[in-house]
């Protein structure tokens, strides 16, 4: 993240909210006066630092000008420059303004989708509850390699997750907190046990794009989209069970789980950066094995 400085002050700052206080404190006042108070011009054009410097300068400056005029010509200096770092001051403040405007609503478009995949999770939690999974019209028969029968296959997002029982969960969430959303995504959508759920595919690693079952026929979409769309609907699937859950877990297994959580909810890009390519090389393969 670029820091944030403050040229008047010479000081730098990480956290938006600190550089924001800094700009109404009485020291970044007082440091505006200063730099103001502190600077001394000749009426011949010539600046210094100190009285003293522009009072030895005086004493050789070949400019004559009445006392009453150089005092005016300070004067005027002074305001100029005062309303040069009034200017800059201000400049700051709208930019804050701006970027804190495009965060507010960078949060509520990705509040949003979270919402929205919070959703299609839920009904996939009902399904797994329940007996009759008759509602999962969107499908296309493939034919069963190993039985010689047709299967009907989910459409992406409308997975089959009955088997995944509270147990199989928890017991990722206390084994594995770190790699427990690529193991979950391999529990559904690549179990040889059922082939319904094989309906995510990338047939070639170099392209951008991979294949997913949508409206009873395979169509391509875009590669980084569907990972990205398998992670957020595994990790919520993660979260519901660990909160409904968390008692029956210990101390230690629920700090590493929170360490996760955190880590994961604040994007960090290293845990993010991996769980991307674990859940990309687990598609490939699993395209290998169960679409030769």
């Amino acid at each position: 993240m670029d820091q944030l400085r403050c040229d008047i002050c010479g000081v730098n700052f990480k956290e938006k909210r600190c550089y924001r206080a800094h700009l109404k404190s009485k020291k970044h006042k007082n440091h505006i006066d200063n730099n103001i108070k502190d600077t001394y011009k000749c009426a011949c054009g010539k600046s210094y630092m100190y009285r003293q410097s522009l009072y030895v300068h005086k004493k050789t400056c070949s400019y004559k000008q009445e006392p009453f005029t150089q005092v005016q010509v300070l004067m005027k200096e002074n305001n100029e420059m005062r309303e040069i770092i009034y200017k800059k001051d201000q400049e700051m403040r709208e930019i804050l303004d701006k970027k804190d405007k495009e965060m507010d609503e960078f949060r509520k478009q990705g509040s949003k989708e979270m919402d929205e995949l919070r959703k299609q999770v839920e009904m996939l939690i009902e399904t797994r509850n329940t007996t009759n999974n008759s509602n999962n019209t969107n499908h296309i028969q493939t034919q069963n390699n190993i039985e010689n029968q047709y299967i009907v296959v989910n459409s992406f997002g409308n997975e089959n997750i009955e088997h995944l029982t509270e147990q199989i969960i928890c017991q990722l969430i206390k084994t594995s907190p770190f790699t427990c959303v690529p193991q979950l995504i391999e529990k559904i959508h690549f179990d040889p046990e059922h082939p319904e759920n094989h309906n995510i595919k990338i047939t070639n690693k170099k392209m951008n794009y991979a294949e997913i079952v949508k409206n009873n026929k395979w169509v391509t979409a875009n590669k980084k989209k569907v990972i990205d769309d398998v992670i957020q609907k595994s990790y919520i699937i993660l979260d519901e069970t660990y909160t409904d859950n968390k008692d029956s877990i210990s101390e230690r297994r629920q700090e590493r789980f929170d360490n996760f959580q955190n880590k994961f909810e604040n994007k960090d890009e290293t845990l993010h950066r991996n769980i991307k390519n674990d859940v990309d090389l687990l598609v490939i393969n699993g395209t290998n094995e169960l679409h030769k």
